[in-house]
């Protein structure tokens, strides 16, 4: 016994995607379709982990660059001129003058309020706690 499906839904035994011809007998995948979407996510996760750490090494490469110019809590950095092409800044614009310091915290609660960007928020700890 067998259920009719409305034409349309069901999984093709051949798809044509971007990572190649994707095949299946009754919508199971064959060994080689099932290992190129393994593949597939394999790279989709590098590349997310990869760009995922962009903003992790920006914040680290700030925080040495700042902390050449004195100590954390106690400096804070101002860029007197507008930024341009030549900054080593990940995202800067071009028209606002930019002053930056490093915090460190201990155990102790802290609050802040911070103006940043949107890729920043995921790594952005306000609390003394870990």
């Amino acid at each position: 016994m067998s259920t009719e499906f409305p034409e349309g839904i069901e999984t093709p035994d051949k798809l044509e995607t971007s990572i190649g011809t994707l095949t299946s007998v009754d919508g199971v995948p064959d060994q080689e379709t099932t290992q190129k979407v393994y593949d597939n996510l394999d790279l989709n996760r590098a590349t997310e982990a990869f760009l995922n750490c962009i903003p992790v090494s920006s914040l680290n490469a700030m925080e040495h660059g700042l902390l050449k110019h004195g100590p954390a809590n106690t400096t804070a950095v101002l860029f007197e001129e507008l930024m341009d092409s030549k900054a080593f800044w990940l995202t800067p614009n071009t028209t606002s003058v930019y002053m930056a310091s490093w915090l460190e915290i201990g155990d102790e609660p802290m609050g802040a309020r911070a103006l940043h960007r949107e890729w920043q928020r995921r790594i952005l700890i306000l609390s003394g706690q870990r």
